[in-house]
């Protein structure tokens, strides 16, 4: 088997390449879609991956939601050259589990992809990922490949539901544990009398470093961002409604002011640990429904399920 170095991959994956969360990855040569692949990220990352981690009390870890762009960009990877004009987008992440600590990437991660289904122009894989500490992320992802114009038309379609409260706004402060740029939540919109439903706004910015490299001149916010969310939205309701730490199970939806569906997320669990650090330990599915641009609001419906 042929390994492919950083350059390698990025002739796989020219559109990424300013977020390119690989160093090396080696595809089966008989089965496309599967392969093994490495990452290491130090502080000091000298191509500024660092901002994908958080600094927690054992140390510096990998964001856990960002352990499933590892995969999917090995999946990637691991399938074929992306043709000239297309781009890759993620569908879908189902079977989410974390097992252990957030991964140290500092230490090196070490990750394995399986392509499960190829139906349709959509491509199914699960993969794990972990760290030499014996902690690990498995999950599965749905890709598809599109062409760049094919998806700008896809932006003008999508359901629409009826956004709920948004009253008295108030802001969040950062999580002290995350860079800034991994900030994806700006307030606290609205929560009901029990605290069991909530509503959060955020605005991506124009200036966020992820614009330039997903993608180039074609802008759009990383999936993995959205489901990232609601660790964020989590913390913002704890600012007024402070929990006991434990395990909080949730159902998400992120959606545009004019109420189109951008992402759905199904009993997403929140760990809140000793420290009063919010953790996605597991999910069952998020679904991506639609393309957030440079500017635009979103609002983050939350509500608690058993």
């Amino acid at each position: 088997m042929t390994s492919l170095d950083r350059n390698g991959i990025e002739g796989r994956i020219p559109h990424r390449y300013e977020n390119l969360l690989l160093d090396s990855c080696t595809p089966e040569p008989d089965n496309p879609g599967n392969g093994v692949f490495a990452v290491t990220i130090t502080k000091d990352d000298p191509i500024g991956r660092s901002l994908f981690t958080q600094t927690l009390p054992e140390g510096t870890r990998l964001l856990t939601s960002i352990s499933m762009e590892v995969l999917a960009l090995g999946a990637i990877a691991s399938t074929a050259e992306i043709p000239e004009g297309y781009v890759a987008y993620f569908a879908a992440i189902s079977n989410f589990s974390r097992n252990g600590e957030a991964l140290n990437a500092a230490s090196g991660l070490s990750g394995q992809i399986n392509k499960i289904s190829d139906k349709g122009g959509f491509y199914r894989y699960k993969g794990t990922l972990k760290d030499t500490q014996g902690n690990e992320t498995t999950g599965d992802v749905l890709a598809f490949y599109t062409k760049v114009s094919d998806a700008a038309d896809a932006e003008t379609e999508g359901k629409k539901v009826e956004v709920p409260g948004q009253q008295n706004p108030v802001a969040v402060p950062a999580p002290p544990w995350k860079t800034e740029s991994m900030r994806v939540v700006d307030s606290l919109s609205w929560h009901n009398d029990d605290y069991s439903e909530w509503t959060c706004q955020y605005t991506y910015p124009a200036s966020h470093p992820l614009t330039k490299g997903h993608f180039p001149d074609n802008p759009v916010m990383m999936g993995v961002m959205q489901w990232m969310m609601a660790e964020d939205a989590v913390w913002g309701l704890h600012q007024s409604n402070p929990v006991a730490p434990g395990i909080q199970t949730i159902n998400v939806n992120i959606l545009k002011l004019d109420g189109t569906v951008i992402c759905e997320m199904k009993k997403v669990q929140v760990e809140w640990t000793k420290d009063n650090i919010p953790q996605i330990i597991a999910t069952k599915k998020v679904t991506f429904r639609g393309i957030v641009r440079p500017e635009e609001t979103l609002v983050i419906h939350c509500r608690t399920v058993e």
